[in-house]
């Protein structure tokens, strides 16, 4: 840009006092611009110090609780991970009637606990014996090779949860071998809870049998009730009738918290409470040092029916790594920029470029934050899809046991439980593959495969699949594909996947009549469209409905298990394949979904 100089005034003509421009050139004169300018750029100099300062603390506590909120999720997988053990141990006496204790020795050693999930302290099996049984059941034990078999402790009492099996056999678990759980409040509490429910069932804090006078942990059980094969236990009345026993696990605190909380940068205090906290309920601490940490959240976490309350605090190496010395370069670089502006102003045009290159070097640096920022974004991907392919891990186990066990002579109502064993295994597995297809999608990982497909061959293949399930519901499911054999150009499994997606949904949502699913030509498109008669979808739901975890509630009808997922993930594919999909629907009369992909010439 050209400077235009003020013209000058002649020293033989004095100005007149009313003109401004001697005046204004006096301040020139005199630095009141550099001045001015320095005081507006130390002002943004400050402004910036701030928002840094404030930007980095609010980005600290961000990956604080993140941090906190993985270790959270953790915990809450290796429960569950223990939680699936006992349902397998409580499948085997379901299976078998009567398991041995040679059976449940092998059983236990082909879990491969403490390589698959360390920190486990026992798998036990506890019979419930009756007071006037006590005797003959002692004999039964020493008959069986154990001549010193007694129930301890001592005494006389109406029912005993006795500890008959528990594997490892060896070291500490030998004390825990004819100990009555029963006898003790805080055990006999959850193994209540477990036989009342049905489901597992968390103890309280406790010290376990197991412990000796050295590295003595505060400890906690898991419950599983093993209910008579032969008996009903639908109602707590009949589950208390039928009762035989408990698989269970016992837990050191200490050497469990330690196997999950491996992060060096989370300090970690568990309690046993869903109230405040205090040392008096503290199971586990991972630093014993007092400090005031500078982060620090209380988590709430239910656990087969109890309430932990989990305190993470950031450690010094968490507070080392978040503090940035950006804000206060930030101020120093300012006041430093400042001042050389009010020097710049004194020098000619040349030096206006230096500030200008500074600003630029500014400017990357506020775009490097924000490819840090999305940096971020990726990583809880890549930890959302790490998590969902651990999952599958004990979950493969558990459908291969269910199938395995299937193929053996069962009465109807262990096959029967078997079978939603294995029914539930395949939807969760389901669910984590839709997890998956979600995760990479929005990280950009989404392959497509693109070949020549004839798509009415595909409807009737995947309408062949699911007419069993159709006709098991009592719907219909029809084909109406064109009579010509249509070429489209897509990935053969996407496209199947969508095709069985949009199927499987309109048969959950119909309760009568039935489903048709159409093929016919649509200018260089094919269209695919999925008919059905069930209850319909509130027009205020459509727009949100290929959003990832948007579900349809039709208020009035019963809720239909499902993810939110399967429409989002077959919007992404069909797009991706160069078509559209999309709904129509009324309520009460049925919906239409469809999708387009393109015809091969």
């Amino acid at each position: 840009m050209m400077r235009i100089p003020a013209p000058r005034v002649s020293s033989l003509s004095p100005p007149s006092p009313s003109d401004p421009l001697p005046r204004l050139r006096g301040v020139l004169d005199r630095g009141g611009l550099a001045w001015l300018a320095l005081g507006c750029a130390l002002l943004i100099t400050l402004a910036l110090w701030r928002y840094s300062s404030v930007e980095f603390e609010t980005r600290s506590r961000d990956r604080f609780r993140s941090r906190a909120e993985q270790q959270l999720v953790a915990l809450k997988s290796r429960m569950e991970n223990y939680e699936q053990v006992l349902k397998g141990a409580a499948g085997l006496f379901a299976a078998s009637g009567i398991v041995t204790r040679d059976e449940w020795r092998d059983y236990v050693a082909h879990l491969e606990l403490d390589r698959s999930l360390p920190g486990i302290q026992a798998t036990g099996y506890a019979a419930m014996v009756p007071g006037q049984f006590r005797a003959a059941h002692e004999a039964v034990v020493r008959a069986d090779g154990f001549p010193h078999y007694t129930i301890h402790p001592s005494g006389n009492r109406p029912m005993y949860g006795v500890i008959v099996y528990i594997e490892p056999f060896a070291d500490r678990n030998l004390r825990a071998f004819g100990f009555d759980m029963y006898s003790e409040p805080t055990r006999r509490e959850a193994m209540d809870r477990a036989r009342d429910t049905g489901r597992a069932a968390l103890s309280g804090k406790v010290t376990l049998v197991q412990e000796t006078l050295r590295d003595v942990q505060s400890g906690f059980l898991m419950y599983l009730p093993v209910y008579r094969h032969d008996q009903p236990h639908e109602t707590v009345a009949e589950r208390r009738a039928s009762l035989a026993g408990f698989v269970y696990s016992p837990f050191r605190a200490t050497d469990l918290m330690q196997s999950v909380f491996k992060a060096s940068d989370i300090e970690v205090e568990l309690y046993d409470t869903a109230d405040t906290p205090t040392r008096e309920n503290l199971l586990f601490e991972s630093a014993h040092a007092e400090r005031n940490s500078k982060y620090w959240r209380d988590m709430p976490v239910r656990i087969a029916g109890r309430t932990w309350t989990a305190r993470f605090r950031s450690s010094k190496l968490f507070e080392n790594h978040a503090a940035s010395q950006q804000p206060a370069i930030t101020l120093v670089c300012g006041i430093a920029l400042s001042l050389l502006l009010f020097a710049l102003l004194y020098l000619d045009a040349s030096h206006r470029r230096d500030l200008e290159r500074q600003v630029r070097e500014r400017t990357r640096d506020l775009t490097h934050a924000r490819d840090e920022a999305e940096g971020a974004s990726r990583a809880k991907t890549a930890f959302l899809a790490t998590v969902s392919h651990e999952l599958r891990t004990p979950l493969n186990a558990i459908i291969g046991f269910s199938s395995v066990l299937l193929q053996d002579s069962l009465s109807d109502e262990q096959r029967k439980q078997l079978v939603i064993i294995n029914r539930s295994g395949l939807q969760l597995l389901e669910l984590i593959k839709e997890i998956l297809d979600i995760t990479s999608i929005e990280a950009g990982q989404l392959t497509i495969t693109l070949e020549e497909v004839a798509l009415a061959t595909l409807l009737r293949e995947q309408c062949d699949a699911l007419h069993v399930q159709a006709r098991e519901t009592g719907l219909t499911l029809r084909l109406d594909a064109s009579p010509e054999l249509l070429m489209v150009r897509a990935d053969r499994n996407r496209l199947r996947q969508v095709v069985r997606n949009l199927i499987s949904n309109a048969l959950k949502f119909t309760d009568e009549g039935g489903v048709v699913v159409r093929c016919l030509p649509f200018g260089k498109l094919a269209r695919v469209e999925i008919e059905d008669t069930g209850i319909g979808i509130p027009p205020g739901q459509l727009a949100t409905l290929f959003t990832p975890f948007q579900r349809a509630n039709n208020p009035g009808a019963r809720q239909r298990a499902g993810t939110g997922l399967g429409l989002a993930i077959s919007r992404r594919l069909v797009e991706a394949m160069g078509g559209r999909i999309g709904v129509a629907s009324h309520v009460g009369r049925g919906s239409l979904f469809w999708f387009t992909v393109p015809l091969v010439f």
